[in-house]
């Protein structure tokens, strides 16, 4: 048996909707979480495949492999990761922004933005409990969907910061497989490659019932979701691989692009 990972926010129903809706079986047993703790389970063996941030598979690229070439991305604005600030950019210079503990990568890409792009050094401090409170903050998935607007605040956009900066898409999350496993589950990787790919063909031809589920899970409006998932990239071209390999760099890393190439019906 495989156990995969999924991230809790209603970016990845498309990928498992499928499944949810039980229009593909698989025998896979699915553990769903936020990405941070994702990335953990994952990292301590107790998964085999798994989305995960994309930070997280840069730094571990010996380890992991990209699977199917799947993932979460976007092209300019995606609305589900967003600074809020009292005050402008250039004002944020060594005033404190609280992050969230649940997206390595969304933290990271604010870093870099603020470095490489704003040009200014902040003081990264935990999102408490309350949360959304002082000079500004970062909200990531569901909870930044659910808070278009806070009285008090301006709403920043970081993928399309990077966006605009860099005219590159932003890759937030990448479907990885550890590699030590390819040879001991190889049929079980192949059967479960077919069932996750015919899972998101059938969410984009039944696009209409991942917004209801996604509308049930977290109350937003079915406008607003329909806009969400036309923004949504879950297909890894190589247009994404560009833009996280830019990612990369910026980041410290080399992205070792072979490994996308990768071909499960040749292990």
């Amino acid at each position: 048996m495989l156990y995969v990972g999924q991230i809790q926010y209603v970016n990845t129903l498309p990928i498992f909707g499928g499944f949810l809706e039980k229009a593909v079986a698989s025998d896979a047993q699915f553990v769903m979480a936020t990405p941070t703790r994702l990335n953990r389970l994952l990292r301590e063996k107790s998964l085999d495949l798994s989305m995960i941030s994309s930070v997280e598979y840069l730094s571990k690229q010996d380890e992991y492999i990209p699977f199917a070439h799947l993932g979460i991305a976007s092209k300019d604005e995606l609305q589900s990761v967003c600074l809020y600030t009292k005050l402008p950019i250039n004002q944020l210079n060594h005033k404190k922004i609280a992050v969230t503990g649940e997206s390595a990568t969304s933290v990271k890409l604010l870093q870099i933005l603020c470095k490489h792009f704003w040009k200014i050094s902040p003081i990264f401090t935990p999102l408490d409990e309350k949360g959304m409170q002082g000079d500004a903050f970062l909200l990531i998935g569901d909870r930044c969907l659910s808070h278009q607007n806070i009285d008090g605040y301006q709403r920043i956009d970081l993928s399309h910061v990077w966006y605009e900066a860099t005219k590159l898409p932003f890759v937030f999350a990448l479907f990885v497989l550890r590699k030590e496993i390819i040879k001991e589950k190889e049929n079980e990787i192949m059967k479960f490659q077919d069932e996750v790919l015919k899972s998101l063909a059938w969410s984009e031809s039944n696009i209409d019932t991942i917004i209801a589920r996604a509308h049930q899970q977290t109350q937003l409006t079915t406008e607003l979701l329909s806009l969400y998932y036309s923004r949504v990239i879950n297909r890894i071209t190589d247009e994404e691989i560009v833009g996280l390999e830019h990612f990369s760099e910026l980041c410290g890393f080399q992205l070792h692009r072979e490994q996308f190439h990768f071909s499960y019906q040749n292990t």
